[in-house]
C-alpha cells in the first residue's frame, strides 16, 4: 500500500471548512434579503463566524499540506519505508515502538462543526528515535492504517484533543 498525499484526500478533509463557508455566506445573503437590516452588522456576524468556524481549518489544511509534501511511506508486509524528499529508510516493524493516533477529541462522534475536526495523523515512534507522521491528506481512512499496524503487533494509542505534529514522549 502507497500513502502519500492526493487530491480525494485533500477534498475529503477540506470538505468540512468549504460547506461551513458556503452556508455561512448562504445565510447571510437570505438573511438580509428576507429580514433586512444593516449589512455592516450582518457581515461582522459573517467574519466573526468565519474566524472562529472556517479559518481554522483553512490553516489545518494548509499546515498539514506541508507536513505531508513529498513524503511517500510503502506499507508491506514486514516492513514500511519512508521516503522524503529522496531520502528514504526501511523499519521492520519490530522497530516500531508505538503509534499515537492523534485526533479531536469529537472526532470519533462522526458530527464536525469545525473545520479542524477530520484531520488526523499518526505518529510513528522507532526504536531508534525517529518520529514519522502519516496524515490524512496521504490516506483519509486512518481507522483502517491503525487496524492495519494493530494486526501487525504494534501498540496503538489514542491522543483525543491534539491535531498537531508536536514531538510527544512515547
Amino acid at each position: 500500500m502507497v500513502l502519500k498525499s492526493r487530491t480525494i484526500y485533500h477534498i475529503k478533509a477540506g470538505s468540512v471548512w468549504v460547506i461551513t463557508l458556503v452556508t455561512f455566506v448562504i445565510i447571510v445573503v437570505v438573511a438580509h434579503m428576507h429580514i433586512g437590516g444593516d449589512i455592516e452588522g450582518i457581515l461582522w456576524v459573517l467574519f466573526g463566524a468565519i474566524a472562529v468556524v472556517v479559518l481554522p481549518g483553512v490553516f489545518v489544511h494548509i499546515w498539514y499540506t506541508d507536513r505531508s509534501k513529498d513524503i511517500e511511506i510503502i506499507l508491506e508486509d514486514n516492513d514500511f519505508i519512508y521516503t522524503h524528499e529522496g531520502n528514504t529508510v526501511d523499519y521492520s516493524y519490530d522497530q516500531v515502538e508505538l503509534i499515537l493516533y492523534n485526533k479531536s477529541a469529537s472526532y470519533d462522534s462522526g458530527y464536525y462543526i469545525l473545520g479542524i475536526e477530520p484531520f488526523r495523523n499518526l505518529q510513528i515512534f522507532t526504536t531508534d528515535g525517529k518520529t514519522y507522521f502519516i496524515t490524512c491528506l496521504m490516506y483519509y481512512n486512518l481507522d483502517e492504517l491503525v487496524r492495519f499496524f494493530t494486526e501487525k503487533g504494534i501498540t496503538v494509542k489514542d491522543n483525543k484533543g491534539f491535531i498537531g505534529f508536536g514531538r510527544q514522549n512515547p
